[in-house]
C-alpha cells in the first residue's frame, strides 16, 4: 500500500493574521501574565515583569495559569484578563 505523507511540491497557502493592537507606550499599564505550566515559565514571566515594573511602572493585573502548554487559556481567565489588564504576556519555559 502506497500513500504520500507530505508533498513538498504543493504551494503553501498564505494566511493573514489579525494581531491585537499594540499600545503606544507601556507606562502605567496593567499587565496580565499567562503561565503555561512549563518548567521555568512562571519564573521567566516574573523576572520580565520585575523589569517592566522598574522601567515603566506597570502594575500586575494577575497571573493566569493554563491547564497545560497544549491547552488554551480558560474562558474565565480570558474574561478576567479583558476586565483587568491592558496587555497580556504569555510565557513559555524549558
Amino acid at each position: 500500500m502506497d500513500f504520500t505523507l507530505f508533498d513538498p511540491t504543493i504551494p503553501a497557502q498564505p494566511e493573514s493574521i489579525n494581531y491585537a493592537p499594540r499600545p503606544k507606550r507601556l507606562n502605567n499599564l496593567n499587565v496580565a501574565l499567562v503561565e503555561n505550566t512549563k518548567y521555568n515559565s512562571k519564573t521567566i514571566l516574573l523576572k520580565l515583569f520585575e523589569q517592566l515594573e522598574a522601567r515603566y511602572q506597570v502594575k500586575l493585573a494577575g497571573i493566569f495559569r493554563k491547564e497545560s502548554a497544549g491547552h488554551p487559556i480558560a474562558a474565565a481567565d480570558i474574561e478576567a484578563c479583558v476586565k483587568t489588564a491592558d496587555i497580556a504576556i504569555a510565557g513559555i519555559g524549558d
